[in-house]
């Protein structure tokens, strides 16, 4: 799977507890265990300490315990996974609310959240600082560990060949914004991007961030994974949903079940292959996103090696719809065959407007599918432009392969619009030729011998009956 370019996401939603960071952990250690095939597991966000801490996240206990259940939760992982998870982490004078990267049994790397809500239901402001790139350090030290920390960290796989996956991640409210902080991760390189969220549950909200996590995904060419907090996050006047969702260039590869719809309060998953290598020919072949370097250098960003599944799955899980252009059937597909019509009818209809109203036309009509589409196409685009189709000859020709129900399909759509019809029967000329091809070469036509020169057409006909 790895030569080909795909890689396993996982969304994991664990059942939580609030403020108890060594339950939280074991609890994402068992979802992990459940997933030992992917190659990027995402939680929510401040998935070890829950989100629902509140004046709880400014003890120091809560904030101790959360580091070291993150540390032993990296040590029990396999060391070829990629896993995020969210906690509060004090540095300096500033408590932030942080996604932790996790891999090689340790913190590889450390995101802030660059956006605290401090409106309507969200209270993060009173709990949390800001993040801003230029203020806080580029490292922070974690037990001895110099670990890289800031909001422009990408995580780029480089253990086995292959496309590699290069990783960017911002926290909840990012995705929001009017420029969300991976537009810019997505221009640096990035080609897959996480968000580890705690989204509230407010009626048709899931509409408002479907669309935000497909638009995001498809402006940023890239694959967006958003993993939200579940039901048991839901202790104060607030309720989230769960709410998770993997997209690929603006198309949907997965996502959960939620509120009002068989909703699932314990802890659950959703898993999708990515296709880096897709993502990374899409980027190529859309000339102007090469453009927008301008805007940022992949300078500003660090790149931190993580190493990746060698034990890869043979066989992908991603679905293949051998008709993508064709959706099933009922509205959807009305709407697509509508659409392609138009669009004929629109491209014909110019085309046409710069000939004179009396130029003639012609078509030919099999009475089989693309001829009459077209036949049909040309009608209404002279409808649409007011053209007389007493200039529109619609010629049938029925030959040796013609069957008599595509004929009298032919000839019944001809009779009932008012067109200029005609029937050339071409089997003789067909025949004819046929003749001069066995005298020079020997041809026998469906393997019968027609060296016979008193063989009639008709003679033929029946030999082909």
């Amino acid at each position: 799977m790895n030569q080909y370019g795909f890689y396993r996401v996982t969304c994991a939603t664990p059942k939580v507890e609030i403020a108890n960071p060594k339950e939280n952990a074991k609890r994402i250690l068992s979802l992990a265990n459940q997933h030992k095939d992917s190659h990027i597991i995402l939680t929510p966000e401040l998935s070890i300490s829950s989100y629902s801490g509140m004046k709880l996240f400014h003890q120091q206990s809560l904030l101790r315990d959360s580091l070291e259940a993150t540390f032993d939760l990296a040590h029990q992982l396999p060391a070829d996974q990629l896993v995020a998870v969210g906690l509060p982490l004090r540095v300096k004078n500033g408590l932030y609310n942080c996604l932790a990267m996790l891999n090689r049994q340790s913190i590889i790397g450390i995101i802030p959240k660059e956006f605290v809500p401090n409106y309507n239901e969200f209270e993060e402001g009173q709990w949390f600082a800001t993040a801003r790139e230029e203020e806080i350090p580029d490292t922070v030290n974690l037990h001895g560990l110099e670990v890289p920390f800031g909001t422009r960290l990408i995580f780029e796989n480089t253990s086995f060949r292959g496309p590699r996956a290069r990783v960017f991640a911002e926290v909840c409210e990012a995705i929001w914004m009017t420029i969300p902080p991976s537009s810019f991760g997505a221009i640096a390189g990035a080609n897959i991007i996480l968000n580890a969220s705690t989204s509230t549950e407010t009626v048709a909200k899931q509409d408002h961030r479907r669309h935000h996590v497909l638009s995001q995904s498809g402006r940023c060419v890239a694959a967006y994974a958003y993993c939200s907090s579940g039901p048991t996050e839901s202790t104060n006047d607030v309720v989230c949903g769960g709410h998770n969702i993997i997209a690929e260039c603006g198309s949907m590869l997965a996502e959960s079940d939620r509120i009002g719809h068989n909703v699932n309060r314990l802890q659950y998953s959703i898993t999708a292959d990515v296709d880096v290598e897709k993502i990374e020919n899409d980027r190529i072949t859309q000339t102007s996103y090469a453009e927008q370097e301008k805007y940022v250098s992949e300078k500003e960003y660090r790149t931190i090696e993580f190493k990746s599944l060698d034990r890869s799955p043979k066989r992908t899980i991603r679905k293949i719809n051998a008709q993508p252009f064709v959706p099933k059937e009922g509205p959807k597909l009305e709407g697509r065959c509508r659409e392609i019509f138009d669009i004929q009818t629109c491209g014909l209809a110019k085309r046409l407007e710069c000939l004179p109203e009396d130029a003639p036309m012609s078509i030919g009509l099999s009475g089989g599918l693309d001829s009459t589409q077209a036949f049909l196409v040309t009608m209404k685009t002279l409808e649409m432009i007011g053209r007389d189709p007493k200039y529109f000859n619609v010629v049938t020709m029925p030959g040796f392969g013609t069957t008599s129900r595509t004929l009298k399909n032919a000839e019944r759509l001809m009779e009932s619009l008012p067109v200029t019809s005609y029937k050339i029967d071409i089997r003789e000329a067909c025949f004819m030729e046929m003749k001069e091809h066995n005298c020079l070469y020997g041809y026998k036509p469906f393997g019968i011998d027609i060296s016979d020169p008193t063989m009639t057409v008709e003679d033929f006909c029946a030999e082909l009956r």
